[in-house]
């Protein structure tokens, strides 16, 4: 719509075109406004959910590796299990999802 006849001044093509813009710039911003609701929402129910689970576990081993993790490692899979086997997997985000 821009291309077709950029030297007329007011005339009803402009006028349509900037109505268009108006109404795509005002949708655009309903749209953001919209994902940044429901982004407010996932977030606040995943912390609710994983605070649940945390307490749910809590102490519990959910899962035993096959191996001793690095020490960065062992010390977020290691949270909140009692015992000194380094290979244990406490509740952790990744950790709720293990089969044990």
């Amino acid at each position: 719509m821009k291309t077709d006849n950029p030297t007329s001044k007011k005339t009803s093509k402009v006028k349509k075109l900037d109505r268009v813009e108006l109404n795509l710039k005002e949708s655009n911003r309903d749209l953001s406004l919209f994902k940044f609701k429901s982004g407010a929402v996932v977030a606040f129910v995943l912390f609710v959910v994983f605070g649940f689970l945390n307490s749910l576990f809590e102490g519990k081993t959910v899962a035993k590796l096959p191996f001793v993790p690095f020490r960065i490692v062992q010390k977020m899979s290691h949270r909140e299990v009692f015992g000194l086997f380094a290979a244990s997997w406490g509740c952790t985000r990744w950790g709720l999802v293990s089969d044990s």
